[in-house]
């Protein structure tokens, strides 16, 4: 007999880090044997403020509206639920309660430090109520401490499980080794939705710092909302139209081919929000050296070589990229640090899905074996 899964999430469009991870978990899910599978998505865009409010509150009730249909089957299923990082909580609440209600097992997957940095009172009201029946998913093992220095939850009832398996088997490529001789050319690269947190702004700073030098060549993707940062990328293809290129918004082999062709990935960001960022995973895969900053789980998922303070980010990546271009050696090093960074990656990728298929299977059917 099948397991039934309730499974209330956002799903994209808006694609983000936290609604492609629940799109991929959705799929794999409904893809096996074991579950039957209730999906509920939370979000319906739209562009007025006002009108995504009152949208939201809408699927609030229609989640609750929904739960209560399948009262019957409620008590031998989980209900599952990526939790926002914000007031977005607010609208998530209703049902959330109760499923505490009337369901044996609560999973809710956390995708957010922010409130593990500072205490929310939607987050506690969540997770007091019925804290038994509760087990939360992290990201990684500071993940797990943040956010238990906060709440206190029941060290039994936590897993961690990082978003490596999200990163599809096409992007497992053969990695070539380190390449020999120095380099005729630089290319580094930053894609995310660009915004001022996520680190587009010292990006430009770096180009504006090495673009003079022939030998450094920057690409730049994602898309591109505020003003102000429109604006700025305009400067920079008029002042380094040879070195600083603008590819827009990527997506599947566009994007694989991206990476493809960088040597460094630039990601220097300070959101507070940050846990996970798959475009970290993406420039493992694809034997691009990754510079971040320390946010999240980044010090967790990337080599500590590559993992520099946020004030002086664009001082010690200089002197890296600068060190790579000349000295061969010292490339050679740093690709074999990427390898090593990578491999763990692979193995994480391997894991992760086939954990959280055996943790729901054992809520479902606690005494057989998947």
């Amino acid at each position: 007999m099948k397991g039934k899964i309730f499974f209330f999430a956002q799903f994209p469009p808006p694609v983000h880090g936290a609604s492609t991870v629940n799109q991929y978990l959705y799929q794999e899910f409904i893809a096996t044997d074991f579950f039957d599978v209730v999906r509920f998505s939370f979000v319906k865009n739209s562009k007025n403020r006002l009108a995504q409010r009152f949208n939201r509150v809408l699927k609030s009730l229609s989640a609750v509206f929904l739960i209560l249909r399948h009262l019957r089957s409620t008590r031998n299923a989980v209900f599952y639920m990526p939790v926002s990082g914000g007031q977005g909580m607010v609208f998530e609440l209703a049902p959330w309660l109760l499923a505490g209600l009337l369901f044996n097992t609560r999973v809710m997957h956390h995708h957010s430090f922010k409130y593990c940095h500072k205490w929310s009172i939607w987050m506690y009201l969540i997770q007091r109520f019925r804290k038994k029946n509760i087990h939360n998913i992290f990201l990684c093992e500071c993940h797990r401490t943040a956010f238990n220095k906060q709440y206190s939850i029941l060290a039994t009832n936590s897993s961690v499980v990082d978003n490596e398996m999200v990163i599809s088997n096409s992007e497992q490529v053969t990695l070539t080794g380190p390449k020999q001789g120095a380099r005729d050319e630089i290319v580094i690269g930053h894609l995310s939705n660009l915004s001022v947190e996520k680190g587009c702004l010292t990006f430009f700073d770096l180009v504006e710092r090495l673009a003079g030098n022939s030998r450094m060549k920057f690409e730049l993707a994602g898309p591109a909302r505020h003003p102000g940062i429109i604006d700025r990328i305009e400067d920079l293809t008029l002042k380094f139209p040879e070195s600083f290129a603008y590819r827009g918004p990527l997506y599947g082999g566009d994007k694989q081919s991206w990476y493809r062709n960088l040597d460094f990935f630039i990601f220097p960001s300070t959101y507070p929000d940050e846990t996970y960022p798959l475009v970290i995973s993406e420039a493992i895969a694809n034997e691009v050296i990754p510079l971040t900053t320390p946010v999240g789980c980044l010090p967790e998922m990337n080599d500590s070589t590559f993992v520099l303070p946020a004030e002086a980010f664009n001082e010690h990546a200089e002197t890296i990229i600068l060190r790579a271009l000349g000295d061969p050696f010292y490339l050679s090093q740093i690709k074999n640090d990427l390898k090593k960074t990578r491999q763990s990656a692979i193995l994480s990728r391997q894991g992760g899905r086939d954990k959280l298929i055996r943790l729901f299977a054992g809520f479902l059917h606690p005494t057989q074996t998947v």
